[in-house]
């Protein structure tokens, strides 16, 4: 990673657009964490669609109750998770052109500085990649990194950021050749409220259909692993399966641009 302190002035040229944006509903804590290159291509937006969710970053506890139902005895477990890490946050933006343009970002924060800092992968099923008879791709995905020290802020690039092709096994499946958007990249340890964010746009295709980007989350919660391999390999070799080294958290930013 290539860390470098954030330009405080950055911003000046697209006050105007973010102004607006917060207006649509844009949130604040969002916008900020936006390049001005990602905000001037929000430039006339006509609606923003949020949705926010806070979701775990570890293992959880079990939880067991015993009861009768009758004269059945039964054992009920649940896992209980009674810190939740990583907020993610969804923000579909409609912006002008001939054809329905929107730009779909996905921001994540960690509430709670992580246990293990190691490798991260976030892996984008992006709108076009399952309805493709709907929605195309209209530019390269874009975003970068943040985070705060002794109150000054610091930012960089991902360590990559593109289109992956790769072959994963599963159980059901078997081997699946897919090729997706990955951002890889790795947060220092001195520091607190770790977030980033990845962009795309989108284009229509044909009317009537929604709107369905999932973002998958992988966090390395120790370094103990043979053979030794990172987020990003690991969601690439075995795409549904979790071990103790990883953690995988899936959300999904889904709605209708015509509700």
């Amino acid at each position: 990673m290539e860390w470098t302190e954030l330009d405080t002035a950055e911003h000046d040229e697209v006050e105007d657009i973010k102004a607006h944006l917060i207006s649509l509903g844009f949130p604040d804590y969002v916008l900020n964490d936006l390049s001005a290159e990602d905000i001037e291509a929000c430039r006339g937006a006509l609606q923003v669609v949020v949705d926010v969710t806070d979701v775990p970053m570890n293992d959880g506890r079990v939880e067991t109750a015993e009861y009768w139902s009758e004269g059945v005895h039964h054992v009920k477990s649940e896992t209980v998770y009674d810190v939740k890490e990583l907020r993610v946050t969804g923000v579909g933006v409609k912006v002008p052109d001939e054809r329905e343009r929107w730009i779909i970002f996905h921001h994540f924060l960690w509430t709670k500085s992580p246990e293990f800092y190691g490798t991260e992968s976030i892996q984008l099923w992006p709108v076009y990649r399952d309805l493709s008879e709907g929605w195309t791709e209209a530019g390269e995905a874009t975003g970068r990194v943040l985070y705060d020290n002794d109150g000054v802020t610091f930012e960089s690039d991902y360590y990559s950021l593109g289109l992956e092709t790769f072959t994963s096994n599963s159980v059901v499946f078997g081997n699946q050749t897919n090729t997706d958007i990955f951002a890889t990249f790795s947060m220092p340890r001195n520091g607190n409220n770790y977030r980033g964010y990845v962009a795309y746009p989108i284009e229509e295709v044909q009317d009537g259909y929604i709107i369905n980007s999932w973002f998958n989350y992988t966090h390395q919660q120790s370094w103990i692993q043979y053979p030794a391999m990172t987020a990003k390999e690991k969601r690439m070799r075995t795409v549904w399966v979790d071990t103790g080294v990883f953690k995988t958290i899936q959300y999904l930013l889904q709605f209708s641009p015509t509700e």
